[in-house]
């Protein structure tokens, strides 16, 4: 088939695609369901917040190449799982947990994020080998 000589629209660039689907597929997809009790409940529940720091913190551990990442995640993953336990079962959470558990969230984010730089963009390795 031949081609046009009819000029291109830029595209974005692969590995920034495959930075972008990362990002967003690992990092943000899994907070979807906080960013939804705020939408709608205008509030996040202090169970809500210790339980998704918990499973937040193990994902984004073993998503990691980083064996650092992955062991520092694990107590953590523990103690927000025992903080929700504590939180369920009591009533209210321990105090400060909930700013805990935001920083954690947000610290786990931005290292990933810097992670996923560094291999699909700067490394230019695929995000899914079948792109």
């Amino acid at each position: 088939m031949a081609r046009s000589n009819l000029p291109r629209i830029p595209t974005i660039p692969k590995n920034i695609q495959h930075f972008v689907a990362s990002v967003v597929l690992i990092v943000f997809l899994p907070l979807l369901p906080l960013l939804l009790e705020y939408w709608l409940l205008s509030r996040i529940s202090a169970q809500s917040l210790t339980l998704t720091t918990a499973i937040y913190a193990i994902s984004i551990g073993a998503s990691s190449t980083q064996a650092v990442v992955l062991v520092l995640a694990i107590p953590v993953s523990i103690a927000f799982s025992a903080a929700f336990g504590v939180v369920i079962s009591v009533g209210d959470p321990p105090k400060g947990c909930s700013i805990a558990a935001a920083l954690t969230i947000l610290a786990a984010a931005l290292i990933h994020m810097g992670e996923r730089w560094n291999r699909h963009v700067a490394e230019e390795k695929p995000f899914w080998r079948f792109w």
